[in-house]
């Protein structure tokens, strides 16, 4: 996908880019398995698990580190990790590849949650609008065009009567409660109220909110 993306962008230092995509997923060799099924579920993680997941793109870094010829890749591994630029900034070349290597990753982790291409891409433009052209870039790849719906992450208790569930709602111990694409009823909410009381719920699930209604949080009833 980060080739393609380049392609499409006509971006240079395809091989530095395509490098860094692959060394960023190296620390995912440290992570439990099931700490890797929570988190593309969308699951929940503890402390110790939430450390594990943040501390990939370090081991890439270490293991990386004493390769020559690898400056401008351990750069866009660490951009993507949230590690501050040199004094001298970044070069060009890596702050484009840092806006695709976000963006590519994103939308596989949404994929994986089982969230479709029109969903995915709306949500990511939506959670980080920092790099139009690459959102662009996306569509065009994935024959996606813009749709009205506004897609977001809201919690449980914010869903509203006519939104659309883009994710299942499930409990923390992975039972799924309600299915994507239910769009919300009174009933549904009912079912929510009625769900909360026996299981502990996922907190924020995506949804799609109609483009002409309004965005008004409201708790659903009996529920807090």
């Amino acid at each position: 996908m980060v080739g393609e993306l380049c392609h499409i962008l006509q971006m240079d230092g395809l091989w530095e880019i395509e490098v860094a995509a692959m060394a960023s997923q190296l620390g995912a060799v440290t992570v439990p398995a099931a700490t890797m099924q929570k988190m593309e579920r969308g699951l929940p993680l503890n402390a110790d698990e939430q450390a594990a997941v943040d501390n990939m793109p370090r081991i890439a870094l270490r293991l990386l580190g004493d390769i020559p010829m690898m400056e401008e890749v351990l750069a866009i591994v660490g951009g993507l990790s949230g590690a501050p630029a040199g004094p001298e900034g970044r070069s060009a070349l890596v702050e484009d590849a840092i806006a695709v290597l976000w963006t590519a990753t994103a939308y596989e982790s949404l994929q994986t949650r089982g969230v479709t291409d029109v969903n995915a891409i709306n949500v990511i433009e939506e959670r980080h609008d920092q790099y139009p052209h690459v959102i662009a870039a996306l569509r065009r790849l994935k024959g996606v065009r813009a749709v009205k719906d506004s897609v977001r992450s809201v919690r449980v208790t914010e869903l509203e009567v006519g939104m659309r569930l883009i994710e299942d709602v499930v409990a923390t111990n992975g039972l799924v409660l309600i299915g994507k694409e239910t769009v919300i009823t009174e009933l549904m909410l009912d079912r929510l109220t009625t769900f909360a009381r026996a299981v502990e719920l996922v907190e924020e699930v995506l949804a799609a909110v109609p483009y002409k209604a309004s965005y008004q949080p409201t708790a659903y009833a009996g529920h807090r």
